[in-house]
């Protein structure tokens, strides 16, 4: 039996979503589809980390990722997941997964900034308070003023976060999850009818 051609690859689809209003919402969309039978990973390596902490302007001057970054860097986000679905859920957070958070919130100074001539941050001395900087981001988003800006796809499979301050969307993308809905409601609709 011959075997199943693959499908060439899709830069589109193995580039990580930086459109969740936060980094912090962007490391949660680091995992598409989050909540389907098949995630998708998109920080699979600590080259991939390290490329994602670049693009979210948060690379450090120290080490390389390493492993146990990305380990850190995995179980941070887990933790993020489920505190923060709690919160749009109106449930009690998971105890476990606020001690994981308040662990990598303790890593690293507080901001640091310089002016020359404009006023920049100082780049993280390495991964750990990267990750530190973003849990700090989002335990304020979470428990402050920004907090009923966050939504949750309406896509059962995604999930992903987003921050709507308009507070009229109901898909983290239209063009994505929005049409894969509406095209499996068709779907469903035109089953049902036969």
């Amino acid at each position: 039996m011959a075997a199943r051609a693959q499908p060439p690859p899709n830069p589109e689809n193995d580039r990580p979503r930086f459109d969740g209003g936060a980094p912090w919402l962007d490391l949660l969309a680091s995992r598409e589809l989050s909540h389907g039978p098949e995630p998708i990973e998109r920080l699979s390596s600590p080259v991939r980390l390290s490329q994602w902490l670049e693009a979210e302007r948060l690379a450090t001057t120290g080490p390389p990722v390493d492993e146990a970054d990305l380990a850190a860097a995995l179980a941070l986000r887990e933790a993020l997941r489920r505190v923060t679905h709690a919160v749009l859920n109106g449930a009690v957070p998971d105890v476990g997964a606020i001690e994981e958070i308040h662990e990598h919130a303790h890593h690293g100074e507080t901001l640091a900034l310089r002016v020359r001539p404009t006023l920049e941050r100082v780049a993280p001395l390495d991964t750990r308070e990267a990750l530190g900087r973003l849990a700090r981001a989002a335990l304020e988003d979470l428990t402050g003023p920004l907090a009923g800006e966050l939504r949750a796809c309406a896509a059962e499979d995604c999930r992903m976060v987003f921050r709507d301050p308009t507070g009229r969307r109901r898909w983290c993308d239209p063009t994505r999850c929005g049409t894969r809905t509406r095209v499996r409601s068709y779907r469903d609709r035109q089953r049902a009818q036969m």
